[in-house]
């Protein structure tokens, strides 16, 4: 008995190791078939059987794949459909089976191709409108409508910011923000189709800037005019500020049987400013007046008037109340001349080629930005080229004369009397005194803002010569108005020739 028990227990411990021998069956993945081809017609369910032998899988679909070709798993099978395929050309994809649990284990694919269609569809897009108009603030949203024909989708995208596109069946919405500046602006919105055969098409979108509030302003309340054309001012510049509002510019007579005929009036700048000119004196004892009207399609100012008034005819050009002494004053003087080529002596074209003038401009500072200054030209003998180029003012008493004519002879030894302007470039010809403000105009200093201005009518000059630059100049003269001009002044004198 103990000897069969023992034979027993052998027997089981050798069929024990025989079991532990047995070799593991080896991982493996198989497909059945490898290949399906699909009618055009799409519908049909093809299958595929994946053998899996100790390893766990699963597939994929190549991207955009799976517009078209639809893939399920039930246990170990695949099933596979198309869509019907409306392109007269055949279309093809891939089915990857793959081991996930085992590197060791080589993929499997399995090809598809689907038949071209025996009655091919054109595949196009038409979006409508191209175009899309905003008004610059609270703009409605729009929508544009997506046509096509073929079997592919598409996307819409804008490239500016402000721009928003919400996708729709056959259609998108647009919408904007409010525009922040005047100015129009554009910007695009790109349809783009997932199929590469149909063109990408574009929607031009364009918003209008945003209206600002009407406005209008002037920066001129009433106009003068110096009674005097060539004095003073002859033109004023009216500045307007206009913001969605048409105007236009006139002149109106201040009474009934009166004429403007004394002034122009010119829109300049783009229709910014308007230009008052004077365009003669006025011949009266009593100020003359008339009126800029500016007319606005603006219901809460319909115009603005500006008054334009010309000052009284005055016997007199000066405007001193007082006598004036240089004797106390610190100027500065400087001389200018030309003097002449001696070979250029032909009297019959330049009847003063005979004589020379003497530019002489006394200046004195008052703060920075006041000055005074007396203006006069001496007449002498001609003056010629020499070698050195050194010249010095011929002494003399220089008697004050009327004003000449143009193109009159000028008299030796003699100033011209300061008159009333022959042309715009020379407010103050002649001989005179002015109190001014600079304005920054260096190319013609007679120009400036003045203060107070006094033609000398009558009187003497006398010039001593010193030695070197050296100058002694004795005034006693009179304006207009009999102010005198007198007092002497001595210092160097700053030729220029």
């Amino acid at each position: 008995m103990k000897k069969n028990f023992i034979l027993l227990l052998m027997a089981a411990m050798l069929a024990v190791g025989c079991e532990t021998d047995k070799p593991e069956t080896a991982a493996s993945l198989t497909i059945e078939p490898s290949e399906l081809v699909l009618e055009a017609s799409g519908g049909a369910v093809q299958t595929v059987t994946v053998k899996a032998v100790n390893v766990e899988w699963d597939y994929s679909l190549a991207p955009g794949v799976e517009e078209w070709l639809t893939v399920s798993r039930d246990g170990e099978t695949l099933s596979v459909s198309a869509k019907e395929n409306l392109k007269g050309e055949s279309r093809n994809a891939m089915i990857t089976v793959k081991p996930t649990d085992n590197a060791d284990v080589k993929e499997r694919t399995v090809t598809v191709m689907q038949k071209a269609s025996d009655n091919p569809v054109e595949y196009t897009m038409t979006l409508k409108p191209l175009r899309l108009d905003f008004v610059g603030e609270g703009a409605a949203a729009q929508e544009v409508t997506v046509t096509i024909t073929g079997d592919f989708t598409w996307e819409a995208a804008a490239a500016a910011d402000w721009i928003t596109v919400t996708p729709g069946e056959g259609k998108f919405t647009v919408t904007v923000s409010d525009n922040p500046d005047t100015k129009s602006r554009e910007g695009e919105i790109t349809v783009t189709p997932n199929d590469k055969s149909v063109k990408a098409e574009t929607v031009l979108v364009v918003q209008e800037g945003k209206i600002l509030p009407p406005e209008f302003e002037v920066d001129t309340e009433k106009i003068e005019f110096h009674f005097n054309s060539n004095m003073g001012s002859s033109s004023v510049r009216v500045t307007v500020d206009a913001v969605n509002v048409a105007w236009e510019a006139a002149l109106e007579a201040d009474k009934e049987g009166e004429n403007t005929n004394w002034l122009r009036c010119t829109v300049q700048d783009d229709k910014k400013s308007v230009l008052i000119s004077l365009l003669e004196s006025n011949p009266l004892y009593e100020e003359r007046r008339a009126w800029l009207v500016l007319t606005t399609d603006w219901a809460e100012k319909p115009e603005v008037r500006i008054p334009i008034v010309q000052a009284a005819y005055e016997d007199h050009l000066s405007t001193l109340t007082s006598d004036i002494d240089i004797s106390s004053k610190t100027m500065t003087c400087t001389a200018l001349t030309y003097p002449w080529d001696p070979s250029d002596n032909d009297e019959s074209i330049n009847p003063n080629v005979v004589n020379s003038d003497w530019e002489i401009t006394m200046k004195e500072t008052v703060d920075g930005t006041k000055y005074n200054k007396i203006k006069f030209t001496l007449t002498v003998q001609r003056i010629e080229e020499n070698d050195a180029n050194e010249y010095s003012i011929e002494e003399k008493v220089y008697s004050i004369v009327e004003p000449y004519a143009i193109g009159a002879k000028k008299q030796q030894g003699c100033i011209e009397a300061g008159s009333a302007a022959k042309s715009s470039r020379a407010l103050y010809p002649g001989f005179y005194y002015l109190e001014y403000e600079d304005d920054g105009d260096e190319w013609n200093d007679n120009m400036q803002p003045t203060l107070n201005s006094a033609p000398m009518v009558e009187g003497t000059v006398e010039v001593k010569h010193n030695g070197g630059n050296n100058y002694t100049f004795i005034f006693d003269t009179k304006d207009d108005l009999g102010n005198a001009l007198k007092g002497t002044w001595t210092g160097d004198v700053e030729i220029k020739a």
